[in-house]
């Protein structure tokens, strides 16, 4: 599939594209023929955010994808390593995601694939602005509306996007599911080296 230029930079070969490269991103490129049902081939998400008072647009996404250990844990997935984990969209002015969703497409891999906890930042000019915390299924066939909460003062001490929602409810804004909460919370909010998506013995859950 031909992707717009910005798009294309992301994933150039020297950037990105490797042979062990298992998580795919892209556009889903729509027409605007007459309104027929759409037959989704793979998960794609439609990404929008609340937008700020002050008005900074998102300029990046940032996509981290975990796997579920037998406790629902978040774990990196075996054989992959933290950067295929690890996915970033750069967008351009022509892109608002306050009032249209960006469209993209998540495809399963050889060994990143199935049920998976994705966590998903909005940001500018590397700050984050918005969050989202769920669950996927990269081997589905359908569209996923992601929609970005805003992160309130107070909530992100340590700037790694990730709420300390299970000892302050009021940062729960873009846990999309209460259950996700024990299990993808900050516990240390002080440390942005320390929270539930680091991997090995350093993760605090």
């Amino acid at each position: 599939m031909m992707l717009p230029p910005e798009t294309s930079r992301i994933f150039s070969p020297k950037r990105w594209l490797s042979p062990s490269l298992v998580l795919l991103l892209s556009i889903l490129l729509l027409s605007c023929g007459p309104k027929e049902e759409i037959v989704y081939k793979g998960l794609y998400l439609w990404i929008t955010s609340e937008a700020p008072a002050t008005g900074e647009p998102i300029d990046r996404i940032v996509i981290e994808v975990r796997d579920l250990d037998g406790d629902d844990n978040p774990v990196l997935f075996d054989g992959s390593s933290v950067f295929e984990h690890h996915k970033e969209i750069l967008l351009s002015s022509e892109y608002n995601i306050y009032e249209s969703p960006y469209k993209a497409k998540l495809a399963a891999g050889e060994t990143i694939r199935g049920s998976v906890y994705l966590v998903i930042h909005g940001l500018h000019n590397d700050q984050i602005l918005s969050t989202w915390v769920g669950t996927a299924n990269l081997n589905g066939n359908h569209k996923k509306e992601v929609l970005l909460a805003l992160i309130a003062p107070g909530c992100d001490e340590d700037g790694d996007g990730l709420m300390p929602c299970a000892t302050k409810p009021e940062c729960c804004g873009g846990f999309s599911d209460k259950k996700l909460i024990d299990k993808l919370s900050d516990c240390a909010d002080d440390d942005s080296n320390a929270n539930p998506l680091m991997a090995g013995p350093e993760r605090i859950a």
